[in-house]
């Protein structure tokens, strides 16, 4: 009903190099393309691209998790410091939390951010004896992911049953 999905065929240069070769071709794929409006999904290794300089229309920036702290961490470039500037780019953005907010309104005061967590509508809870585990399943980060407060959370319950899946 109007909506496109352009795919990028970089699968094949492998996750690293997909990734960068992903943020080489997406401004190309602008100037080829003429939309109403681009809604990009911020990806790694320094969540955000140079989409903005060459899309002729608004381009939406949706924030799953700024990852250039992490990059940086783990290969010693300056990923966050490119980060915090190509966050300077985008005029809107979609985040998942305050935290998140705050940071790209740090990056970036002018522009214009809209904080839509993810979530799921929890089941009233239901009366009886039974209890199973509960399920952490994820990529198996620490920082990222704050395995160390479920951790923490669940040392304090003895009788809680953590399984952790990732």
């Amino acid at each position: 009903d109007g909506v496109r999905y352009r795919f990028l065929p970089v699968g094949w240069a492998g996750p690293r190099a997909g990734q960068l070769l992903f943020q080489v071709l997406l401004p190309l794929v602008a100037l080829a393309h003429r939309t109403d409006l681009w809604i990009e999904s911020l990806t790694p290794p320094v969540s955000a691209s140079l989409l903005p300089l060459t899309a002729r229309r608004p381009v939406l920036a949706l924030v799953q998790m700024l990852t250039g702290a992490d990059m940086q961490r783990r290969y010693g470039l300056p990923f966050e410091a490119i980060e915090r500037r190509g966050l300077r780019l985008y005029r809107h953005f979609v985040v998942l939390n305050d935290v998140d907010a705050g940071l790209v309104q740090a990056a970036n005061p002018a522009a214009a951010v809209t904080v839509i967590p993810n979530g799921v509508d929890v089941p009233a809870a239901e009366s009886g004896d039974e209890t199973g585990p509960i399920l952490f399943l994820g990529r198996i980060d620490v920082r990222q992911k704050g395995l160390d407060l479920l951790l923490a959370a669940v040392a304090d319950e003895p009788a809680l049953q953590l399984d952790i899946a990732g």
